[in-house]
């Protein structure tokens, strides 16, 4: 009888055969927001008034070191929540509760505007060439963006991806300098000469670390006063020491000609009404990832909400269903970040809990139909 057709043996699971040599999972390492050093729950009285530094944002609220054996949790509303950057200096917290057996401490401010106002100062006031420190408060793809107490935007650190990705968030970076500042795109970026020495030895900010900070300009004012470019801080020579030039030979001066006065041409109307709609063209924005931009909607359909942000362009709002029939026509949009900028240069907006500027009750109710 002719043989039959050969089988191949089986072989062995392909999933089996990657458990075997895949290593063991190691667990990751929670994250300590303690503070041993800092002071017991005990001392710590309800209604008080207490300082502290904001060292962490996220989605469970915003976490302030008050200079205790824990962090303690801001009470505010969760739209207001995007507005609190790593490092902000907060002053004169009111603390609501105390809790002794969850070891856990809950402090409010009654403006936030007014809260932050002191961790804040213009763009206009950054000057190419200084230097200052600040802290790591965002990492995404699109780098490492710094919290240098701008009120407009973040600061841009420049450095290669690898070295960047060993920063963490909430580290203090001390010597940066102001390389650029573009006031009307609002960036500003920043370049750092000892990142190893960050990266081998991160300093968190605390509490303690800004009142270590304090203590060392009350002794020395110009310890941390802003630094300059080097070709600013050298002195200027003196008046002795500087090369004696020599008058250049006089050459006799030309007879001076009548001026003869030049008559303009009107100008075509059709050139000046071309010139007229070049003026009035508003400028063009430019918008880049992780931007905070303010609007009013125009338009709401499937894809979404559509905003317009000034400077000729919409952007669409990504939110979910049960929230896109809380917008109307004519709403303002406040905090809205840019995901991503699209070839026609209109972006994708995004916002955990958008915050509506809503109108008297009677300007929005509906128009009912008349009749029965």
């Amino acid at each position: 009888e002719p043989a039959g057709p050969k089988r191949r043996p089986r072989r062995a699971s392909s999933t089996a055969s990657r458990g075997a040599r895949r290593p063991p999972r190691t667990e990751r390492p929670r994250a300590n927001w303690g503070h041993p050093e800092g002071k017991k729950f005990e001392e710590l009285e309800a209604e008080s008034r207490v300082d502290g530094v904001v060292v962490n944002v996220g989605d469970y609220g915003v976490f302030a070191d008050i200079g205790y054996e824990q962090n303690a949790i801001l009470a505010i509303p969760r739209r207001f929540w995007r507005r609190f950057r790593r490092g902000d200096v907060l002053e004169a917290m009111e603390v609501v509760s105390v809790d002794l057996e969850l070891r856990r401490a809950t402090v409010t401010v009654a403006d936030v505007e007014e809260a932050l106002k002191p961790s804040r100062i213009p763009l206009e006031e950054l000057q190419e060439g200084s230097y200052l420190n600040g802290v790591v408060d965002t990492k995404n793809q699109f780098g490492i963006f710094i919290n240098v107490g701008c009120e407009a935007c973040h600061g841009k650190l420049q450095l290669p991806r690898f070295m960047g990705n060993q920063l963490i968030r909430g580290q203090v970076l001390r010597d940066l300098c102001v390389a650029t500042v573009d006031l009307e795109n609002r960036r500003v970026r920043l370049i750092m000469d000892d990142v190893d020495g960050a990266i081998a030895d991160p300093e968190m900010v605390s509490l303690a670390t800004l009142m270590a900070d304090a203590d060392r300009d009350t002794k020395d004012p110009k310890a941390d006063a802003p630094k300059q470019k080097k070709a600013d801080r050298e002195p200027k020579p003196k008046a002795k020491d500087r090369p004696e030039l020599k008058e250049p030979a006089r050459v006799p001066k030309a007879k001076s000609q009548p001026k003869v006065e030049e008559v303009a041409e009107p100008e075509p109307k059709e050139a000046k009404e071309a010139k007229e709609e070049k003026e009035e063209e508003p400028e063009e924005m430019q918008l880049e990832p992780g931007d905070l931009v303010d609007g009013v909607v125009t338009t709401i359909n499937n894809k979404g909400v559509w905003v317009n942000i000034g400077g000729g362009k919409k952007g669409l709002l990504e939110v979910p269903a049960e929230l896109k029939g809380e917008f109307r026509r004519g709403d303002s949009v406040q905090g809205m970040r840019v995901e991503e900028v699209k070839e026609d240069g209109n972006p994708v907006l995004s916002m955990d809990d958008p915050e509506l500027e809503v109108e008297e009750p009677s300007r929005r109710t509906r128009n009912k139909p008349k009749g029965k």
